[in-house]
């Protein structure tokens, strides 16, 4: 059993453009729109990947991962699935639509404490009880790519999600140390190609991650 994954993170958005976070509700939806350049990421990252075949397009149901799959599944004449588990991780109701400047004015003492935490108590630390940690976005990734390969195994699928998720998830299989994957090291439309054997994942490729 082998199932190939390319994990893309979504093109730019407007949050992206601002810094700032934008989960899933009404009221942050245009953060999480696409911008001009956000389209031509995913356009061109379509186009560069028509060399290769995929049998499914599964994508996050986050507007910029979900628009990002649409495009590419466009022009790669594949039905789109959208998979809550390939969501974003949550940081909850407090800290939801702010940037690193508001959250670390919010959060005050508590925030300057975390930053004298060791990357593996980083990794682990939830501020609120609605917060998800880094390593629970890992875990949430894993067994999504589980599930989706039980049902392609011996085939290749693209998933198209978030950057945050992703990055904790590199750290949770040992690609590389949590703290060489900072935010923003995987950039827009970057990729990683994973390949699963039913027992571990390993990373054949990466294009568009800084700092490895």
């Amino acid at each position: 059993m082998k199932t190939i994954f390319y994990i893309v993170r979504h093109g730019q958005s407007y949050s992206n453009e601002s810094n700032a976070n934008d989960e899933m509700t009404s009221s942050l939806e245009k953060k999480g729109s696409l911008t001009p350049l956000g389209r031509k990421q995913a356009e061109d990252l379509a186009k560069e990947l028509k060399r290769i075949h995929f049998d499914a397009i599964i994508a996050s149901d986050m507007t910029r991962a979900r628009d990002t799959a649409t495009i590419i599944g466009k022009v790669l004449q594949l039905p789109l699935r959208l998979e809550t588990l390939l969501r974003e991780r949550d940081r909850g109701k407090h800290l939801l639509g702010m940037n690193e400047k508001e959250i670390r004015k919010y959060l005050g003492a508590i925030y300057e404490e975390y930053l004298s935490f060791s990357t593996e108590q980083q990794f682990h630390h939830r501020f609120f009880d609605d917060y998800e940690t880094y390593y629970e976005a890992a875990i949430r990734m894993k067994k999504c790519l589980q599930k989706i390969s039980e049902e392609y195994s011996n085939k290749t699928v693209l998933g198209v999600t978030h950057g945050a998720i992703t990055r904790a998830f590199l750290a949770y299989i040992g690609f590389a140390p949590f703290s060489s994957l900072p935010s923003g090291s995987f950039q827009n439309c970057g990729y990683i190609k994973l390949m699963y054997d039913g027992k571990s994942f390993h990373v054949e490729e990466t294009k568009g991650l800084n700092n490895i």
